[in-house]
């Protein structure tokens, strides 16, 4: 040992050990599970995504879950088919709200979340993924009125065939692994997260995909400058949002810097979304104030603005705009209640606050005016000793006055007496 050859040192008179605790020895996981409890798990407990008062099996700690796991796995793998080629010949409403309500889920729920909540998939959004590509690929003809082209061969649509996949295995495996799942210990709570800033997510996103589709034969909603500062309002909501609904360090600073972009962007989607509306629906001749419609969404000259599918993306920027300002209101109006119910209950402390101080002071008072009288009766009465000590002292001396007197009185008379006898003999 290199160190053997060094001189200790001395630690001093005061150096004093107290108490010597071992840490007890954690129990294997083969005897925890033979004693009947279940063995304990990496990330529960205590920590970063601890919660006090909950279970350590519950979100964010625990088990993952095989069902979880298929889930995220099914929508990722449908998150790319939809973005993958579908044969179409104009921009799909449909496909675009698959997008957006299976990108939110993947970062609300799934395994692209800040932390895991637990959260189970329901048969809803894969049912709606397995049958939308399902039915696409049926259609080989295509529907020109819904803007599908034909497919001579299933690669031609091999975006839908990915959906399809995905949409499969977020619907069935999610079932199967409940089997595997029934040996973890109870799943617990789920975790939640703040339900007005995860809708403003969806909104956004709705807004986000709706810009980057086909408005007209020539360009996407993004293409133009009210298109760009539109989608660049949009990006710092879904920020936003993201932050605030999973209660980042970085709320407070977002929320503050973007106070006025929070009511901003709402009322700039729902403009940009109405102008492409028009776009599409108006055959010219364009006049003031909509002349600049047409130099903002350009289009070809056999543009026909009849046909449905372009519409698509206007629309879904224009409902989603409309749901975020109606978002903002509600979220306005719930600060206001939240803010009244605060102020009351401030003013409802401070009441009790001062009733209880003048409650001490009348205690106080009571108990002074309570020694007052005891101090007064003790004197009283000790003058009344007094008074009747003095008085049995002053009969006393009277007595003996008294009987001074009178033993004087008999002492004089029968000498006299004794003397005239003895003249008289």
């Amino acid at each position: 040992m290199e160190n053997t050859d060094k001189p200790l040192l001395p630690l001093g008179e005061a150096f004093e050990v107290i108490d010597e605790v071992a840490d007890a020895p954690a129990p294997a996981a083969g005897a925890a599970a033979a004693a009947g409890a279940a063995a304990p798990i990496a990330g529960a407990g205590p920590g970063p995504g601890a919660v006090p008062g909950r279970s350590p099996y519950d979100p964010p700690a625990g088990p993952i879950r095989s069902a979880n796991a298929w889930a995220s796995m099914g929508l990722v793998i449908a998150l790319c088919g939809l973005m993958g080629p579908w044969a179409t010949n104009a921009p799909d409403l449909g496909q675009a709200l698959l997008l957006a309500f299976t990108t939110w889920y993947l970062l609300r729920s799934g395994f692209a979340a800040v932390q895991r909540t637990g959260v189970t998939l329901g048969p809803v959004l894969p049912i709606l993924l397995l049958a939308y590509s399902v039915t696409r690929l049926a259609v080989t003809a295509g529907i020109s009125q819904l803007g599908w082209g034909a497919t001579s061969e299933l690669t031609d649509a091999s975006g839908a065939l990915l959906t399809a996949i995905g949409g499969f295995l977020a619907l069935v495996m999610p079932r199967v692994a409940v089997k595997k799942d029934k040996a973890l210990p109870p799943p617990g709570a789920p975790l939640t997260v703040d339900k007005q800033f995860s809708r403003s997510l969806l909104a956004y996103l709705m807004v986000f995909f709706g810009l980057r589709m086909k408005w007209t034969d020539m360009e996407a909603g993004v293409d133009s400058m009210f298109g760009g500062f539109t989608l660049l309002l949009a990006m710092l909501m879904v920020w936003a949002s993201w932050v605030s609904m999973w209660n980042l360090w970085q709320k407070q600073l977002v929320l503050g810097k973007l106070g006025l972009v929070l009511f901003l962007a709402p009322l700039e989607c729902l403009i940009m979304g109405l102008m492409g509306i028009l776009r599409v629906t108006v055959d010219g001749p364009w006049e003031f104030p909509l002349s600049s419609i047409p130099n903002a969404i350009q289009a070809s000259d056999g543009f026909d603005p009849s046909f449905l599918p372009w519409a698509s993306g206007p629309i879904l920027v224009t409902v989603a705009g409309a749901y975020g300002l109606y978002l903002v209101a509600t979220g306005a109006k719930e600060a206001m209640e939240t803010g009244k119910r605060k102020k009351a209950e401030e003013i409802a402390s401070r009441k009790a606050e001062r009733s209880s101080r003048r409650g001490g002071s009348a205690e106080a008072d009571a108990s002074s005016t309570s020694a007052d009288s005891a101090g007064k009766d003790a004197a009283s009465a000790s003058s009344r000793t007094k008074d009747r000590g003095s008085r049995s002292s002053r009969t006393k001396s009277k007595d003996r006055g008294s009987r001074k007197g009178r033993d004087k009185d008999k002492g004089p008379s029968s000498g006299d007496g004794g003397d005239q006898d003895k003249g008289g003999a």
